[in-house]
Order: structure tokens, then C-alpha cells, then sequence
């Protein structure tokens, strides 16, 4: 007896078998129908479906037999599957590989035997449809096709069973998801809306039930820019978009989705209409939902009730502008009398009562140069503070700010150089304001600087813009406190700046102010090595 092969490449078909998850299941019509036709067809009492495993070939359908399994030493499908064509015994008893088979010389007394291979379509040959009789046995050339052909419906229904057991763990999977993201969905805190490409309303949850006092059924299917978005919101982002893209964009759906065709997001703060004609303040997301083909099929908006943050907003700045005005008047009468009194107006007095005068007044010009900011800071939140824009030269803004600050300087044995500047080069700002970004930036510096060092103030020009770059020899901007340094009441965390003192508004104060006057303002630094602030304005 010549033992069932065992070929290269084994550990591949007996992969390729599991992949069906078929072995040791319950007998099924769909095989069941195919041995019988086999077996009736060929004219044999034995029809099987025999697949080969690591050591035995098991029968997902037998006909005529009883056995559910035999090992696969002793298995003709075990030399079968390694055949390209139908492997045919006429009489075992003359064929020396299996005249001593146990499956021969005892029980059922196999003699005759035709296997047609069970090939996977990527070439592995997992087990066999075959026929076996007792007595010698040939089939005719049609009877061979026949069980070729049935051979391969068996390939395709093992194919199909196994697509239909992923089809349904896939459904099953997104039954779960699908219950899963309606949950989230139900559940959520934030107010959740999704439309068509052309805005029409496809959902809308509980969150934005309750914060729009619409019922779901009222809004899916109508058209969403008319239904809760604020008019004239909508007529100035279609502005804002025309001037973006440098073409018409009509007050609609376009509106919202513009940006998020190319970006796949946008967030922006937003204004919604209730039911009941209240209005509520958002941050509102809107996102780009796309099929598996990268298509566009929708879009997703969530939006979040800021009411509550807009109120205690407005509560803190009433509050900041009316307690700042309330000191301010106090303040700048104590810090007139002591200005008098350390000036002699009321005679001389003691070196110790001096000093003491001396602290007194420069904290109360530190109090009132806070109040300052925080007025400021109030009416620039407000759209409140006044800009008078005209055309002017730099140069001579930038050297009286360098004559107003010197004294400051001073104080920390820092000077402050100014380096080539045109005396034609002019730009459109506010001059007052102006100086007063300059005062932050050289009042920074001066801070960080060491004593003896140097604050350079450089102007680089090119065909439209003019740089001012404010550069000091300190410590640098520490990495951690970079993305919030013009960010408000922000200091780095370090002793240094806590003993320089400083309100943690300047720099906000100064992006303001500069990009009210249509500039932009940032800065590089590199620890150890000295900070440069810088602005940019149009020039011409």
C-alpha cells in the first residue's frame, strides 16, 4: 500500500480549507443533493463529499455509507486531491497503491473508485466529490463530465456558503454599529443634524430636538438654510465666501458646505433660530460624509449651545469694564497727588518718606497701566475701540516710540537700537495704536533682556508688506507656553517672569490691534538664544 501523499505547500491547503469553516457541521440538503446525483448518475451504491484534513478526510456528505471519517493514509481522495483531473480506479485489487489497503482487503472492500478534486480558486485542492463501488467498475467519458461538473458545484457551493456566513457576520457587525452609532446618536449632548448634498434634512436628533424645539418629523426632508439658520448670517458668509473664491456664492446651502468640500471640516461660531423664535448662539462642525468610492453623499452638522459661556462672557466683561472705570478715577487721583508730592509741590521730604512715595506711585501706575489694558481689552472684545487710519511714514513712528520707551529700558540697563529704515516707506495704521503694540513688544524685550544687552528693531520690506521685528538677547520662549502666548492673562510659568511682573495682556492686546489694521503679528525663538516679535502691515 502506497500511503496518501503529503505534498509541499500543505500548511496553504489546509488554510484554505478552514477559511470554509465547513469541517465537523451538520449535514446539508444543498451537498446531500449533489452525492445522490452522483451516485445515481455513475451508477454506484457510495457517493461522497470526503474532505482532506491535516489526518483524517471527513464526509460533509455521504451516500451509502456509514463511516463519518477514515484517516488519510489509507484515503484515495488523499492522492485524489493532488490530481488535475478525475483520479479513477477501475479495480484496486490491481493497482499496486492500494491492493493492501485496509479500505480494500477489509471493510466496505473498496474496488472500484473515481474522485473528482475540490479545487479552490486559488488552486488548492481541499478534499473530493467521488463514487466507490464494491465491484469493478468504469465510467463512461459522459458519466466522467458529469462528476467533473458536479465536482465544481461543490467548489461553488462551499464558495457560497462561506459568503453567505461573511455576508451575514458583516450584517450581524453592522447591525451592532448600526445600533451602536444610534445610541451615540440618541444619547449624544450636542445637537446632531444630517442632510443630503443639497441640504435637505436626513436626521435629526433628540439633542437638537430639544435645543430647536423641532420634532424630527417636522424637519426631515425640508431644506435646511431656511428652516433654522439666521438670515442674516447666512447673506454675510455667502459675502464672505464670494470674496474667498473670487465668485458669486447666493445666500443657500452652498453657504455651509463650501470650505467643506475642500477641507473635509469646518467650525465656526453660528447663530440658530427656534421654533419659538429664540436665538442661539453655536459652535457648529460641519463635515463631509463620503461613501467607501470617496464620493460625496451628505453631510454631518453638530452643534454645541453656547449660551451659557456667551452669558457668563458678557457677565465677566460687564463686570471687568464697570469695576475697571470704578477704580480708574480713584487711581488717577491718588496717582496725581503722589506725583505732586514726590515732585516737591508740598515741600521737601524725608529720604525714607521718598522711597516709600516712590513705591507707592509706580504701583499705582502699574494699577492704572492694568486698568488700561483691561479697558481696552473690553472694547476690543466689544468692536468698540476707535482706529484712525491714515497713510504715514514708519520711520518716525518707530523712533518716537524708541524716544517714549528709553526710560523704560533704562530701568533694566537694556538699550534699544533701531536698524536702517527708509524715511519713505509708509503704511495705513492708527498711529496711537501703533505705539502702543510697540510699547508691549519693547517693554517685553526689555523684561527678558540682560542687563547690558541690546533690543534691535529691524524693518524688512517686500512688494506689498513691511516687517517690524523686535529682537532682545533673553532666555527665549519656553516650547510648552508658545501655542498660548498671545492667548489672554497668559505668562510663561517661570520665577523670572513672575518677578518681572507684567499682566499677561500685552501681547493679546497687540495681536488685536494689529490685525485691526489688517497686519499679522507673530514671533521665533529658540530657548537659550533670544525671542523676535514681529508685525506686518500693508505698505505703499
Amino acid at each position: 500500500m502506497t500511503p496518501a501523499p503529503i505534498k509541499a505547500g500543505e500548511d496553504e491547503r489546509l488554510a484554505a480549507l478552514r477559511r470554509y469553516e465547513v469541517l465537523d457541521t451538520a449535514a446539508e440538503a444543498e451537498f446531500d443533493d449533489v452525492t445522490r446525483l452522483a451516485a445515481q448518475l455513475c451508477g454506484t451504491p457510495i457517493a461522497l463529499i470526503s474532505l482532506v484534513d491535516a489526518d483524517r478526510q471527513w464526509f460533509k456528505s455521504r451516500v451509502g455509507l456509514d463511516a463519518l471519517e477514515t484517516p488519510r493514509d489509507i484515503s484515495f481522495c488523499g492522492h485524489a486531491i493532488y490530481e488535475n483531473d478525475l483520479f479513477e480506479i477501475s479495480n484496486a485489487l490491481n493497482d499496486p497503491r492500494f491492493q493492501d489497503n485496509p479500505l480494500v482487503s477489509g471493510q466496505p472492500g473498496i474496488r472500484f473508485y473515481a474522485g473528482a478534486p475540490l479545487v479552490t480558486p486559488d488552486g488548492h485542492g481541499v478534499g473530493t466529490l467521488c463514487v466507490i463501488d464494491m465491484v469493478p467498475h468504469t465510467l463512461s467519458e459522459q458519466q466522467r463530465d458529469i462528476l467533473a461538473t458536479l465536482g465544481r458545484q461543490v467548489v461553488r457551493q462551499l464558495e457560497l456558503r462561506s459568503a453567505l456566513k461573511r455576508e451575514q457576520q458583516l450584517n450581524d457587525k453592522l447591525t451592532r454599529l448600526s445600533i451602536f452609532q444610534k445610541t451615540l446618536f440618541d444619547s449624544a449632548a450636542i445637537a446632531i443634524i444630517s442632510t443630503t448634498v443639497n441640504g435637505v434634512v436626513t436626521s435629526f436628533n433628540p439633542a437638537a430636538e430639544q435645543l430647536l424645539g423641532y420634532t424630527s418629523a417636522e424637519l426631515v426632508g425640508k431644506q435646511t438654510p431656511g428652516l433654522f439658520h439666521d438670515g442674516a448670517e447666512v447673506v454675510a458668509r455667502a459675502a464672505e465666501l464670494s470674496q474667498t473664491l473670487q465668485r458669486k456664492i447666493e445666500p443657500g446651502f452652498e453657504v455651509f458646505v463650501t470650505n467643506v468640500l475642500t477641507e473635509g471640516s469646518e467650525t465656526r461660531e453660528w447663530t440658530y433660530c427656534a421654533k419659538n423664535g429664540a436665538r442661539i448662539p453655536v459652535i457648529l462642525t460641519v463635515s463631509a460624509v463620503r461613501d467607501a468610492n470617496g464620493a460625496l453623499v451628505g453631510y454631518v452638522g453638530m452643534a454645541r449651545d453656547i449660551s451659557a459661556r456667551r452669558n457668563a462672557e458678557r457677565v465677566k466683561s460687564e463686570f471687568v469694564s464697570t469695576v475697571s472705570h470704578e477704580l480708574r478715577t480713584p487711581l488717577t487721583s491718588i496717582s496725581g497727588a503722589l506725583g505732586l508730592i514726590t515732585g516737591g509741590a508740598v515741600g521737601e521730604v524725608s529720604d525714607k518718606v521718598r522711597e516709600l512715595l516712590d513705591i507707592a506711585y509706580k504701583n499705582s501706575q502699574g494699577l492704572t497701566a492694568l486698568i488700561n489694558d483691561l479697558l481696552d481689552i473690553d472694547k476690543l472684545a466689544a468692536g468698540k475701540l476707535r482706529f484712525d487710519m491714515e497713510h504715514q511714514p514708519l520711520l518716525p513712528l518707530l523712533e518716537q516710540a524708541l524716544v517714549q520707551n528709553s526710560a523704560y529700558g533704562d530701568q533694566y540697563q537694556v538699550r534699544f537700537e533701531l536698524s536702517e529704515c527708509s524715511g519713505e516707506l509708509n503704511v495705513n495704521v492708527d498711529g496711537d495704536r501703533l505705539h502702543q503694540v510697540l510699547a508691549n513688544l519693547l517693554s517685553n524685550a526689555a523684561k527678558f533682556s540682560p542687563p547690558g544687552g541690546v533690543v534691535n528693531i529691524a524693518v524688512r520690506v517686500d512688494e506689498k508688506r513691511v516687517r517690524v521685528t523686535v529682537a532682545d538677547q533673553g532666555k527665549g520662549i519656553p516650547a510648552e507656553f508658545r501655542e498660548r502666548i498671545f492667548q489672554k492673562f497668559s505668562q510663561a510659568d517661570s520665577s523670572d517672569s513672575r518677578q518681572l511682573g507684567g499682566t499677561g495682556l500685552g501681547l493679546a492686546i497687540s495681536k488685536e490691534l494689529i490685525e485691526q489694521m489688517h497686519g499679522t503679528i507673530g514671533f521665533e525663538s529658540e530657548e537659550g538664544k533670544g525671542a523676535s516679535f514681529y508685525f506686518e502691515l500693508l505698505h505703499g
